[in-house]
């Protein structure tokens, strides 16, 4: 008798809740798309006040490694607390690299956008889901019939949040994966800021091929922007202070990376900070995706307690609403 009812409010309050999940996801990314876009107009604005004559192209600044941009930047060693050729490489890399990160952010939005509805449709299947409840309600008013309504809605917003929940980790782990590459790379780079290597050898700055921390640096732009992602979808599940503090430490990977691989030349720590940062972002990622996971466990189990529950309560309901019914007539 209420299992159609049950079923409607269930699919109107999924959708409703999904709707509202993906507009928020949407509309943030597209707010970071155009911080993006801010920033690499202002790192070539930046770029086009200064001129260092081996790297002013960005055709050559494509084409050369990572080492030899810092070569060619810094000259020589005494030149390396220069703060305006620092700037210089940070100009570089942002304006080379940030478009890794929007890419990411454009297909996430492309990928979402699709699905959204008009704010008239999301609004009304709220419309719809209070008509349902409210007429079921009024013609069948009892303790039984707000108690059966109570828990359909239960159920409904249990498997609404599982389907946040599945989202937020399948993105969340693809950033794991980014991540888990840079760091890999990373781990295996050697001499970076050693300028004895390549004066023994006497090499020449264009020529020094790329190593593992190019391959790092064509990674992390990935790695930070599907982390930014899993920031926004995983945001609402970050209850505890544990999961609140490890989301804080997600923030601004990407710019890290940079500061930190000029410092790490700078000092000739190998790639100490940079490698110590991602590993400790990688660790916070790691935490909230256990988190989710858990929570993602104890919302199954919750659904399939508040199935079996719903479900006898509709039976039951139904039985003595009829019952009820008969008995008047």
């Amino acid at each position: 008798m209420f299992q159609g009812i049950a079923e409607q409010i269930t699919e109107a309050t999924k959708e409703v809740r999904q709707q509202k999940v993906l507009r928020n996801y949407v509309e943030t990314l597209e707010k970071q798309e155009k911080v993006n876009h801010r920033l690499k107009k202002k790192a070539e604005s930046n770029l086009s006040k200064t001129s260092i004559p081996q790297v002013s192209s960005s055709k050559v600044i494509k084409s050369i490694s990572l080492r030899s941009l810092f070569f060619n930047v810094f000259k020589k060693q005494e030149n390396e607390k220069d703060s305006a050729r620092s700037n210089f490489i940070r100009n570089i890399l942002t304006s080379t690299h940030i478009d890794h990160c929007t890419a990411v952010y454009t297909k996430e939005i492309t990928a979402n956008k699709s699905k959204l509805k008009p704010g008239r449709e999301v609004t009304s299947l709220e419309l719809l889901i209070k008509k349902i409840k409210n007429s079921t309600k009024d013609k069948y008013y009892s303790h039984d019939v707000l108690s059966m309504l109570q828990f359909i809605d239960r159920l409904s917003q249990a498997k609404a949040k599982s389907i946040e929940l599945e989202r937020a980790l399948n993105v969340g782990q693809t950033a794991e994966k980014h991540l888990q590459t840079t760091i890999k790379n990373l781990t295996q780079e050697e001499n970076w800021g050693s300028w004895e290597l390549v004066a023994s050898k006497k090499a020449d700055y264009n020529q020094i091929p790329p190593s593992e921390i190019d391959k790092a640096l064509d990674q992390m732009p990935l790695a930070s922007a599907y982390i930014e992602c899993f920031c926004i979808l995983a945001l609402p599940f970050l209850e505890n202070r544990n999961l609140v503090l490890h989301g804080d430490n997600l923030q601004g990977l990407f710019n890290a990376f940079i500061e930190n691989t000029i410092k790490d030349w700078i000092y000739a720590d190998k790639i100490k900070a940079t490698l110590s940062r991602s590993k400790q972002v990688m660790n916070s990622v790691k935490v909230i995706i256990h988190g989710l996971e858990n929570i993602y466990e104890q919302n199954k189990s919750e659904i399939s307690l508040l199935e079996i529950e719903t479900s006898k309560r509709i039976e039951e309901t139904g039985k003595q609403v009829e019952k009820r019914l008969n008995e008047k007539f």
